[in-house]
């Protein structure tokens, strides 16, 4: 008896293996195991991203802290000592509404960073007060928006609030320190001191000198 046979037709998109007429492919098991594979790969290399990032916001940190450092050297070898922590019109020790004006040793070192035009704006040579511009106690700014400006310089990216669209600074100048008996200025509430020391470089109306630094 002659039986007929109809040929297996190719599957369109499916090439026929060269000995079976089904398709090869990827079972349910090997599927997984690919799955598990690439998974222990992203979970290896996220890492190592991520510390290369990290090792791109220290070197920022890092490059942010010389150009600081270049303008402090800059400003005292133009004004014969280095900068101010605070700048303030009046020094003596004064309760915490007192009206005095406050130049941090930031806005001093401004012309050093290429700042000039924003240092200009804050009117360092105000012969009223210096530094007209910025808010002091008691007393509003003139020029808010200059106050205000935002300086990617004075920020660490590696520091979460970097980011924040404010004004702020990771690198802190020291002004001394000590006991409370030790302070030069000490006013505000007993829950709220504020200690205003002499002993540091950076300390309120201070020009010290490379000579005065003795370690």
């Amino acid at each position: 008896m002659r039986t007929n046979r109809v040929p297996n037709l190719p599957v369109p998109g499916c090439k026929p293996a060269a000995r079976d007429d089904r398709c090869s492919g990827l079972t349910l098991v090997e599927m997984l195991a690919v799955i598990a594979i690439i998974g222990l790969l992203v979970g290896m290399l996220l890492p190592a991203v991520q510390g290369a990032r990290e090792a791109a916001r220290r070197m920022t940190c890092g490059n942010n802290i010389r150009q600081i450092a270049l303008a402090v050297e800059q400003h005292h070898a133009a004004q014969g000592g280095f900068p101010p922590g605070a700048e303030v019109s009046n020094a003596s020790c004064t309760a915490e509404d007192s009206t005095i004006r406050r130049a941090p040793w930031t806005a001093h070192i401004l012309p050093g960073l290429e700042q000039l035009a924003l240092y200009t704006r804050l009117d360092p040579a105000n012969p009223a007060s210096r530094f007209a511009a910025l808010q002091g106690d008691g007393e509003p700014a003139t020029d808010a928006a200059a106050q205000n400006t935002v300086l990617p310089i004075f920020k660490c990216p590696s520091d979460p609030a970097a980011s924040w669209s404010e004004p702020s600074c990771n690198y802190m100048g020291v002004q001394g320190g000590g006991t409370e008996a030790e302070a030069e200025c000490r006013n505000g509430s007993a829950l709220n001191y504020r200690l205003r020391f002499a002993s540091g470089i950076l300390h309120t109306n201070s020009r010290v000198t490379a000579g005065g630094v003795r370690d």
